[in-house]
């Protein structure tokens, strides 16, 4: 879930869309046919105990992109490969890291452990799926049919280790540890044991450790992978005693992170530093919302999301019109999220500015436009209408129908005399059903130099509503704005329906 729900909730009007799996290929592979299943044949049905592997004892192949895949009805671990597409992920299934031919096994999870290998629980059960009820069977608890062959009991750990593996050295031990080895521990290659150590310095709660903490997030270098994990977790330490507002060094240090070498670090310190003017201009300075790394744009979006400062609006604003970052999975969403966040003035910068936008973008200034109207002040109107003469139409249409989704109809707005000049000019230049939709809005708005043109909004759509050559999706599309429009008059949806339905034909006659 790469954006956090609440952001989706901090916009009015609008609401997340289904989290689409990343698997390309939803089969698997056993190594038996006998396999029980009872639905989705031949595919993982009961998938479980997703992990990825997060330690350095396998082979580099698997750093970070095996994502290990339980499917208990074929008694395997399947590997999927994850590979980035922007700020999204796809996967595809590689091998099997484990595969039996045992029809009692049922992997059912697959975690690093303690010391970098894989750890396998095993719920050795010969029926795995619960329903639906054979014939000849009873249903019992939890609509799962009874059977002597479902076993609680007797569960089993495998522990993966790969041939020929090095001996490890002596794990942590973590018990009453010293807070320089805590610190020392959150450089470890198994991020079990780094996050157990930041978990430890946090509960610990003391700034003692501040300076060799600093010294981590100031390391510059890199692993294999382009990683440096000590940085990211001291990071997140220093976030966990609030050093970044109490203490200038680990401020300073938390603000040069932004410029590491790695796309990790960049990112983590992105979401860890405290929103603060001087993190705004951090991130500005840092020119982050241009950052090569889809991820980094990704948490800069979010952290705007979450700033007061308004000088925000105009780098959401400019981000919108790069196709790098409209065409991505995520970006557009984190883009509406910050843009709600400064919408008057965002909605100012996309009004002032000529390029176009692709549907992707145009889709991000609705729903902005949409959360303004239902939350915005009336007063700073005058402030994102100010340039919209000028601008692009495909971008004003995008505006206007977002405000006439969201405006409440019981709220008023006043405009200074040359808003009102500018949206006059403007009207002229509207298709047909923008002009309905700004006219609309001025109806509600009450503004009256506007609303005398409604006569002739009317008449357009009626005329585009009646108008075979414009197809039928135009026409409806003229119809319903039309109604709406028209919502007072009880004879206006009879009138359009009259004009967009078409006269049945005649029976054929009888022979």
């Amino acid at each position: 879930m790469p954006i956090p729900n609440r952001y989706y909730e901090s916009v009015k009007g609008w609401s997340p869309k289904a989290l689409d799996g990343i698997a390309g290929n939803a089969k698997m592979h056993p190594i038996t046919d006998k396999v029980r299943q009872v639905d989705y044949h031949g595919h993982f049905t009961a998938a479980a105990g997703h992990a990825l592997y997060t330690a350095r004892t396998y082979p580099k192949e698997y750093w970070n992109k095996a994502a290990f895949v339980c499917e208990p009805t074929g008694h395997l671990v399947a590997t999927f490969m994850l590979e980035r597409k922007g700020s999204d992920f796809t996967s595809r299934n590689a091998w099997n890291l484990l595969a039996s031919d045992d029809e009692w096994s049922a992997p059912i999870m697959a975690e690093v452990g303690p010391d970098g290998n894989v750890w396998v629980i095993d719920w050795y059960n010969y029926i795995v799926q619960h329903n639906p009820t054979p014939a000849g069977f009873k249903t019992g608890k939890g609509a799962a049919y009874e059977t002597d062959l479902r076993d609680k009991t007797h569960g089993r750990i495998y522990r993966l280790v790969m041939k020929g593996a090095k001996p490890l050295a002596a794990l942590p031990n973590l018990k009453d540890a010293t807070p320089e080895k805590l610190v020392a521990t959150l450089k470890n290659d198994n991020m079990l044991w780094r996050l157990h150590a930041q978990r430890l310095l946090v509960e610990r709660g003391k700034r003692d450790v501040l300076a060799d903490l600093i010294e981590l997030v100031n390391d510059a270098s890199v692993d294999d992978v382009g990683l440096n994990a000590g940085a990211i977790h001291a990071l997140w330490v220093l976030n966990g005693l609030d050093a970044m507002r109490l203490d200038d060094t680990a401020k300073f240090a938390a603000l040069n992170a932004l410029l590491h070498k790695s796309a990790g670090v960049r990112r983590n310190a992105v979401l860890a530093i405290p929103n603060t003017k001087e993190a705004s201009a951090a991130t500005l300075k840092a020119r982050l919302w241009e950052d090569q790394d889809a991820h980094v744009r990704l948490a800069t979006l979010l952290a705007y999301a979450d700033m007061e400062t308004s000088s925000l609006a105009g780098m959401t604003a400019s981000m919108l019109f790069r196709e790098e970052n409209t065409a991505d999975r995520w970006i557009p969403d984190a883009l509406t999220c910050a843009g709600a966040r400064h919408n008057s003035r965002f909605l100012r910068h996309i009004t002032g500015t000529r390029p176009l936008l692709n549907q992707r973008g145009l889709e991000v200034v609705t729903i902005v436009a949409e959360h303004y109207a239902r939350v915005g002040p009336a007063e700073a109107l005058d402030e994102a209408f100010a340039p919209i003469v000028n601008t692009n139409p495909a971008v004003v249409e995008a505006i206007l129908n977002g405000l006439a989704k969201g405006w409440p109809r019981s709220k008023t707005a006043t405009f200074k005399a040359e808003t009102e000049d500018q949206l006059l000019k403007l009207l002229p230049k509207l298709s047909p059903s923008s002009k309905a939709q700004l006219l609309k809005l001025a109806s509600i708005w009450g503004v009256n130099s506007l609303t005398k043109h409604a006569a002739e909004a009317v008449k357009d759509l009626l005329a585009s509503a009646s108008n075979e050559k414009h197809g039928d999706t135009a026409r409806v599309a003229a119809a319903k704005q039309y109604v709406e429009f028209q919502s007072a008059d009880s004879n206006a949806v009879d009138e359009v329906l009259a004009l967009i339905t078409p006269v049945p034909p005649l029976p054929s006659p009888r022979a």
